[in-house]
């Protein structure tokens, strides 16, 4: 099956989308948001657009929550739970070097991609 994409091995991806979007839409119990976290931590490493698109569904996830009440007592369950998928975003994005504070020399210097 993989033969037949021809090198487009990046449209393999779109079910995480939608798993995002599943998430976003038919996730009523307050443990769908631990779900996020490993989630969003695989496409910042794997997909960084599908990433942006899956953080846009996660935040109306989240404000959904949160205005609506739908979750008991939404303040106490959504900000512990939005810290803790932003700080494993954080921490998945600085292991995997994007966060990273060399300057655009020192990374050509040391094994970076340079035609000079």
């Amino acid at each position: 099956m993989l033969n037949r994409l021809t090198g487009h091995y990046a449209l393999t991806a779109h079910w995480v989308l939608l798993l995002a979007l599943g998430l976003c839409l038919f996730g009523r119990s307050e443990r769908r948001f631990l779900w996020w976290i490993p989630l969003l931590a695989l496409l910042v490493v794997t997909q960084f657009y599908f990433a942006v698109m899956a953080f846009a569904l996660w935040t109306a996830d989240v404000t959904r929550a949160w205005l609506s009440r739908e979750v008991r007592d939404s303040p106490r369950v959504c900000s512990p739970t939005s810290s803790w998928t932003l700080a494993a975003v954080l921490v998945t994005l600085w292991s995997a070097g994007f966060l990273s504070r060399r300057s655009r020399r020192d990374r050509s210097r040391h094994g970076g991609f340079s035609t000079g």
